[in-house]
Parts: structure tokens; C-alpha cells; sequence
């Protein structure tokens, strides 16, 4: 694979399966789709981004909204979601719920897994299959 040099803090990168690669990228380090994309080479396409990250938790930026996000390193603010049910039968775990819990309890921080997904706007919304509050936001992002 040709060398990322337009991904500021990649530090790793393996190819896991046929077609799948995992990208360990340094705290501070810009994460999304796009950033990606625009690092690889043009033969390379980002399908879908899973990632886990740990990052500061946060509640609702303005007053009457609801929810909670992540805060990243690079100051970049990702919304959280549930992640989406794979059929009628997938029972959904409510991970946000879980971690505004933490919030409410003191967590400071919150480690997530799941689905990046990024809008035309560049806004960041991480659909969470698992995630749980931690004390600090020692941060790292894979």
C-alpha cells in the first residue's frame, strides 16, 4: 500500500482481511471518511469506517437539545447514535442511553465502537454497538 502522507498522525496501517485494512492514527489526529479518502490512493475507496475511540464525553452544546457526543482530541465533535438493527429480529443494545448515564455518574470520558458515518456537511455521527463511561479521557483513536 502507498504511504499515507496526506494523514497527519497515521502511525500504523495492516491490511486485516482482503480489502480491509486497520489504521492506528495518534491522539489529535483528524478522523473521518473523508480525510481518509483523500489520503489513499486513488484505487482505494473508504465503504465504511468502524472504529473504536476514547475520547471526552460531553452532553448537549446548547441549551433545549438532548443527547450526548465525543469530543476528539482535534477538537472534532462526533454525535452519538445507537448503531441501526441488521433486521426486524437484531435487538439494538442503547448504548447512548448508557453512556449519558455515565455523564449524569461523573464519566468523563467514554471508549465507543462503531459505525463513522459522515454527512455532506462534514458532521460526525458515530453509530455506537458498544461503548462504556471511563473516569478520563485518556485519549486514543484505531
Amino acid at each position: 500500500m502507498k504511504s499515507l502522507e496526506g494523514l497527519e498522525g497515521a502511525s500504523n496501517v495492516k491490511s486485516t482481511k482482503k480489502d480491509e485494512f486497520e489504521l492506528t492514527l495518534k491522539p489529535g489526529a483528524k478522523l473521518a471518511p473523508s480525510v481518509i479518502k483523500a489520503a489513499l490512493p486513488e484505487k482505494y475507496s473508504v465503504d465504511e469506517m468502524r472504529v473504536t475511540v476514547t475520547a471526552e464525553l460531553a452532553g448537549p452544546e446548547k441549551e433545549g437539545e438532548t443527547g450526548v457526543r465525543l469530543v476528539l482530541l482535534s477538537g472534532q465533535k462526533v454525535a452519538l447514535a445507537n448503531r441501526k438493527a441488521k433486521d426486524e429480529n437484531d435487538k439494538v443494545e442503547d448504548v447512548v442511553a448508557k453512556l449519558a448515564e455515565a455523564l449524569k455518574a461523573g464519566s468523563k470520558a467514554a471508549r465507543v465502537e462503531g459505525l463513522l458515518v459522515e454527512d455532506k456537511d462534514g458532521n460526525l455521527t458515530l453509530q455506537a454497538a458498544k461503548g462504556e463511561g471511563l473516569p478520563t479521557a485518556n485519549t486514543e483513536k484505531k
